[in-house]
């Protein structure tokens, strides 16, 4: 099938995407589709017991950044429950929560690991 130069289907290439914001779709007769999904119950646990080490972590470490990085924990469990949770929000205070583990290998792999679960429950 042919089209004549001034058709916009001429050059009908598709571009797909994503974001934290959902998927965009370009192109002649693109369409763009998300799935939500909360988390299989197993992330959640996964996720929650993965929360609970690491605020017993914190506990141990002590001291003001400690106490900080705790309430930080409890401000993500809060926004995590939100429908929909605000990513932006989520990724601040898992930053914060890392700069205070870092200088703990053991806590800044739980940090870690959190956070990558939290990305595949978010996807």
């Amino acid at each position: 099938m042919t089209h004549s130069p001034d058709d916009p289907r001429q050059d009908a290439g598709f571009w797909l995407g994503g974001t934290f914001n959902g998927p965009v779709a370009a192109g002649y007769q693109a369409r763009a589709v998300q799935v939500n999904q909360a988390g299989s119950g197993d992330e959640r646990a996964r996720l929650e017991s993965l929360l609970q080490q690491l605020e017993d972590g914190l506990r141990q470490l002590g001291g003001a950044p400690a106490e900080a990085a705790l309430a930080d924990v409890s401000r993500l469990r809060n926004e995590l429950e939100q429908q929909p949770p605000d990513p932006p929000r989520i990724g601040h205070l898992l930053q914060r929560v890392t700069a205070v583990v870092a200088p703990v290998s053991g806590l800044l792999e739980l940090a870690d690991r959190v956070k990558d679960l939290i990305t595949a429950i978010l996807h």
